[in-house]
């Protein structure tokens, strides 16, 4: 009799599936994520490098790679025409000017 009620017990369970045990494990998952992420960054921290050195004049600054287009397009197009590009490439002055947004 008692096996049969724990039998009936787990059968019936109001608990199902999807909403609630898929959030619960996502939710323990995230957990077990971040305190991985946390111990190899105690452990593993990343350095800064070396600190900058104002003297050194070899070094050449180029801008991040989402600009290399229009910094190359400068070479182009010298002295008042370099805003020529930036007018004819799409999307990447929109913020500049909020009458320009479709």
């Amino acid at each position: 009799m008692q096996q049969r009620q724990i039998k009936h017990d787990l059968e019936h369970t109001d608990e199902v599936f999807y909403p609630s045990f898929l959030f619960k494990e996502i939710f323990v998952m995230m957990l077990i994520f971040i305190l991985v992420a946390v111990i190899l960054a105690i452990y593993f921290p990343v350095g800064l490098g070396n600190p900058a050195d104002p003297t050194d004049n070899l070094f050449i600054p180029k801008p991040e790679w989402y600009f290399l287009a229009l910094y190359e397009l400068l070479r182009f197009f010298p002295g008042k025409l370099n805003l020529l590009p930036l007018q004819l490439s799409p999307g990447e002055h929109s913020s500049c000017c909020s009458s320009c947004r479709l």
